[in-house]
């Protein structure tokens, strides 16, 4: 059974209930990540910034221990390294400046650890390597870090990998990170195979690690995908999914569509487009965490029938795990 909250990770990360959305921020097609963080994160009940950005694009004295937020803490290859997302609506460049593993223990060193702080490994250093030698990479870096803070060890895995074997070769290390972390475009090249693999993960992690492993899918924030997933077993969602789109009934639209939406009186400027739609989609993101939130604990689905439907569906009358 999913717990009720992040207290299944550490009592003091208590008060923030399963499934949690990072609102997360990124230099990368967005060239004034710092206006947008001053203007958002009070309104953000959790928020992901990188430590790519963190020292080349935000100030370290906006970042304070007194802070009382989870913070993730991202690695800086989404903005130094990453391919364009799967979503292709976007295609953006990699960020200009120079990152290393070197560069990004300089930076996680800076952090003023808060108590809540979850900072993801450095991944690139080991991108093509076997899930081993990328957890050996990992906890070797976590390890030079000191402070207070939870361990999200983010892996990536070709698409033909097994959960279960996975969960194996992870057995070792269960009590050496706090969150497992996978990308959406390793594991999902469409919902359903996301489902089935997280499904048959989420089982494997449960029976094999003692003790419940939060699973994080990196670059995931779309309502429709979101929902699915976390009913295959996924607990923690981030994305730019809320500064892309304008999130509407359940979909991810266009940023275009908004304008048809808010009051005709606040088109007089751009920036006022841009703020109402970020701030309707955090509304609107959060009132679908608390449904899901409410969903789980009550174990009344009624607001989800045919999400969930859809994943029992896809549990039962798809083939085993193949190849797209």
């Amino acid at each position: 059974m999913r717990p009720l909250d992040f207290a299944s990770v550490s009592p003091s990360l208590s008060g923030v209930s399963f499934p949690i959305f990072p609102y997360s921020y990124s230099s990368r097609g967005f060239p004034d990540v710092w206006e947008r963080l001053k203007l958002f994160r009070d309104s953000n009940p959790v928020y992901l910034v990188s430590l790519y950005d963190a020292t080349y694009h935000l100030p370290w004295s906006s970042f304070s221990s007194e802070e009382p937020k989870i913070r993730f803490w991202d690695s800086g290859g989404f903005e130094a390294f990453a391919e364009d997302d799967n979503t292709g609506a976007y295609p953006l460049s990699n960020g200009s400046h120079p990152w290393s593993q070197s560069l990004y223990l300089e930076a996680a060193k800076k952090i003023p650890w808060n108590g809540k702080d979850i900072l993801v490994n450095f991944d690139d250093c080991s991108r093509e390597a076997e899930v081993s030698r990328q957890v050996g990479c990992a906890l070797e870096l976590f390890g030079m870090v000191k402070g207070q803070f939870y361990r999200d060890l983010l892996i990536h895995v070709p698409f033909s990998t097994d959960p279960a074997l996975l969960v194996e070769q992870l057995a070792p290390h269960f009590g050496d990170f706090h969150i497992l972390g996978l990308t959406e475009k390793d594991i999902a090249p469409t919902w359903v195979h996301g489902v089935k693999f997280l499904s048959r993960l989420r089982q494997s992690l449960n029976a094999k690690a003692g003790r419940y492993v939060p699973i994080h899918i990196f670059g995931c924030l779309d309502p429709k995908t979101v929902t699915r997933f976390a009913f295959a077993g996924a607990d923690i969602f981030d994305g730019l999914t809320w500064q892309r789109f304008f999130i509407r009934n359940g979909k991810a639209l266009y940023r275009h569509e908004a304008q048809y939406v808010i009051e005709p009186s606040l088109l007089n400027s751009p920036n006022n487009l841009v703020k109402w739609t970020l701030d309707h989609n955090i509304s609107t993101l959060e009132e679908l965490r608390t449904n899901l939130t409410y969903a789980f604990g009550t174990e009344d689905f009624q607001a989800f029938q045919q999400e969930k439907q859809d994943v029992d569906y896809a549990l039962t009358q798809f083939p085993a795990r193949r190849n797209p």
